[in-house]
């Protein structure tokens, strides 16, 4: 570890991680990476912050009360993955959409689509800018909503398009890559 830059501290526990530690979790693998991921998180690193919480919060590795801090740390230092937390997590709606316009602002398809799904109540044309670019990033999910919209129509504006639902159904079909459940798919290739 002497002489390696913070990121490539974290890189290496990571490495130590993926080839080491999950043959052996017991060995001294496994100890030398907690301790480069709490040092590498101490530094600064958001991965390292992040892996912090979830050793905490999900694995109790750590001190469970210490994973909202790491948590913290991170979405402060613009991981998304921590901020998508945050707002899954806030205590209320309005914190929330702070969190997922945060999130869609660094590029995160994933708020792009929860945020546009929200505000589906109140800007149709906020929110089909938001569906429309997180599908266009590749959100399965979005083109699935998007269907679904011209399936239905809406009370917005939006016209019933039966050719534009289908061809959502299809581009969502062709940019899942695994995280459509069976059951969505099956769905989805039914109303097709």
């Amino acid at each position: 570890e002497v002489g390696l830059a913070n990121c490539e501290v974290y890189g290496f526990a990571i490495h130590l991680a993926e080839y080491w530690c999950a043959r052996h979790p017991s060995t001294g693998p496994h100890h030398m990476f907690l301790k480069l991921v709490q040092k590498s998180a101490e530094a600064g690193h958001p991965d390292a912050q992040f892996e912090m919480y979830c050793l905490a919060h999900v694995w109790e590795l750590f001190p469970k009360n210490s994973g909202d801090k790491w948590l913290k740390l991170a979405a402060d230092n613009d991981h998304v993955e921590a901020i998508l937390h945050l707002a899954a997590e806030a205590p209320n709606e309005s914190q929330k959409l702070l969190e997922l316009e945060r999130a869609t602002k660094l590029g995160s398809k994933e708020a792009a689509r929860e945020l546009g799904k929200n505000k589906l109540k109140t800007n149709l044309l906020e929110a089909l800018q938001l569906l429309f670019s997180a599908e266009t990033a590749g959100d399965a999910e979005s083109a699935l909503v998007l269907s679904g919209l011209f399936q239905d129509g809406h009370a917005g504006g939006l016209v019933k398009d039966d050719d534009l639902a289908k061809w959502y159904l299809e581009r969502a079909l062709d940019k899942d890559q695994g995280l459509l459940t069976e059951e969505t798919k099956n769905d989805a290739r039914l109303k097709l």
